[in-house]
């Protein structure tokens, strides 16, 4: 039996993301322990390991932040292969060799993980490391016996990934990175970055690693972002809004007709746009597709937002939906759209159709207000043409 255990912060990011995916990968006998913390992970997860340990017939606990979504058909098939050896302790999707602190990323990577901010690639595949990212960690039974997370050194939610790894090691067991599909629905950066220093602090000294092993880390995670193309300083870490108007999001390029700068100057339909593919992490449009005109200038838009996404990032989109007032009413709205006029562009409907789609894969699809459709899509890791 594979049990799985989240530390829940967020009730309603842990309902929206990995609760639905959980309920579709877990086994009919698998176990979901879910324990409520806003004070400490390390004691959250503790008690998680306590209830795992009772159980005889446990073959992993299967550690998973609330924000992730586990896409991967074959995950447990994947975890059993991983942990059978039995000097194996933990599996995790990312991590590294040479880790001197917390910091992890900025050591020698190893794996790979799609995110928000963009697909974290280390070159993937399995491997040993010292220390894994706890978005996702699965513990061997023999992990379970020998170790516990260190909760009478830390507080908060900082750095009982890393030191979990070191103790596992330290007791002779292996840790390793394994490719499993996922997405990593993270905020970035550090959150509270005081806490997050003195966590490192008391790694460091558990550890006995000198204070000037390795660079304190950067407001983002420092990560290898493969790139699909030739991609400009300026395009890098970018994201986009399509028809933002006099209100465009701050940071984002703005994609707008009248309100766009320079190059960016124009109507979404008028492709390509001005930058190379891959270099845009994530693209938002609230209420301007419904003023593109259905049919072909439709399918030029969305297959031009799938070619300057990097893959796994994503494209919200934000429309009226018909039949309601919103949507009939403005004298300026040329197509109309439903739930399943996005169905085409992930090949659900009309497969064979032939129209020359890039096809999505869907993250949501919700009606909000009983008027406002809101659909979240992906573009996939592997790129089809």
């Amino acid at each position: 039996m594979i049990a799985f255990g989240v530390c829940v912060g967020d009730k309603e990011i842990y309902q929206r993301w990995v609760l639905p995916t959980l309920a579709r990968v877990m086994e009919p006998d698998s176990l979901l322990m879910a324990v409520h913390s806003s004070t400490s992970i390390f004691s959250a997860y503790n008690e998680i390991l306590d209830r795992a340990r009772d159980q005889p017939d446990i073959e992993a606990l299967v550690l998973v932040h609330e924000d992730v979504e586990l896409k991967d058909a074959h995950l447990l098939d994947k975890l059993r292969r991983s942990l059978q050896p039995p000097d194996v302790g933990v599996v995790g999707v990312v991590g590294a060799v040479g880790v001197a602190d917390l910091a992890w990323w900025q050591a020698s990577g190893r794996g790979r993980c799609a995110e928000t901010r963009g697909l974290v690639d280390f070159g993937g595949g399995d491997a040993d490391v010292e220390a894994v990212d706890g978005l996702l960690m699965a513990l061997s039974p023999a992990a379970l016996r020998t170790t516990r997370f260190d909760d009478r050194s830390y507080t908060g939610f900082h750095g009982y990934d890393v030191d979990y790894c070191f103790s596992v090691r330290q007791s002779g067991l292996r840790v390793r990175v394994v490719d499993i599909d996922l997405f990593h629905h993270t905020k970035g950066g550090l959150g509270d970055s005081s806490s997050w220093h003195q966590s490192n602090e008391i790694f460091r000294s558990k550890w006995s690693i000198p204070t000037t092993a390795s660079p304190m880390p950067p407001p983002e995670p420092t990560t290898s972002i493969p790139e699909t193309g030739p991609v400009s300083a300026q395009d890098v870490a970018s994201s986009l809004e399509l028809g933002g108007g006099t209100k465009s999001r701050p940071g984002w390029i703005n994609l707008d007709p009248v309100h766009g700068t320079g190059p960016w100057r124009r109507r979404a339909q008028d492709v390509p746009w001005p930058t190379s593919e891959g270099a845009i992490q994530s693209i938002y449009s609230s209420h301007m597709m419904e003023h593109i005109p259905a049919g072909a200038d439709r399918i030029a838009v969305m297959n031009e937002a799938w070619r300057v996404l990097r893959p796994g990032g994503t494209f919200e989109v934000r429309v009226p939906l018909f039949p309601t007032w919103p949507a009939i009413a403005d004298p300026t709205h040329v197509s109309f759209w439903v739930p399943e006029s996005f169905l085409y562009f992930t090949g659900t409907l009309a497969p064979d159709a032939d129209y020359g789609i890039r096809y999505w894969q869907m993250q949501r699809s919700e009606v909000v207000d009983g008027w406002e459709l809101r659909v979240e899509l992906r573009k996939p890791l592997a790129q089809a043409a």
